[in-house]
């Protein structure tokens, strides 16, 4: 069931919408979802990234925003450990990752923590000042 939250101060929730901008004023909450006929269900909080950071890895490894990430841990030129507060079930999640420049790639992964390499255009490591990453999967 999905309910509508109004909190524009004008009283009482509504099934419709006029102006595009309205939309900012409500909270849609649904505890189960289904597509129109013919479509197949789906799990919303299976789809939901589940923790994410943004950090620098220049001078002092440091987290400059983040989700359900506990710390990050310089363990040499362009390697870095990213530990997850609340542990995924098992290694089988997904990780996306950006940098401000040249390659990245996990060296290692299991379900509270993964290792992120990030490397110049020459394959040789480097840290860079900016990188990101965003984890899907189940948690524990």
């Amino acid at each position: 069931m999905a309910t509508v939250k109004d909190l524009s101060g004008n009283g009482g929730g509504r099934t419709g919408f006029g102006k595009e901008s309205e939309l900012d004023q409500y909270i849609i909450k649904a505890t189960n979802w289904q597509p129109a006929a013919g479509g197949t269900s789906a799990d919303l909080g299976g789809g939901l990234v589940k923790a994410w950071t943004q950090y620098t890895g220049v001078t002092t490894t440091a987290i400059q925003a983040s989700l359900n990430i506990s710390g990050v841990s310089d363990d040499g030129t362009g390697i870095t450990t990213v530990s997850i507060n609340s542990d995924m079930a098992n290694d089988d999640y997904a990780i996306g990752s950006n940098s401000n420049g040249g390659h990245h790639f996990l060296s290692a992964i299991a379900a509270g923590s993964f290792t992120l390499k990030t490397a110049n255009w020459s394959h040789s490591l480097t840290d860079y000042d900016l990188i990101g990453c965003l984890v899907a999967g189940d948690l524990a």
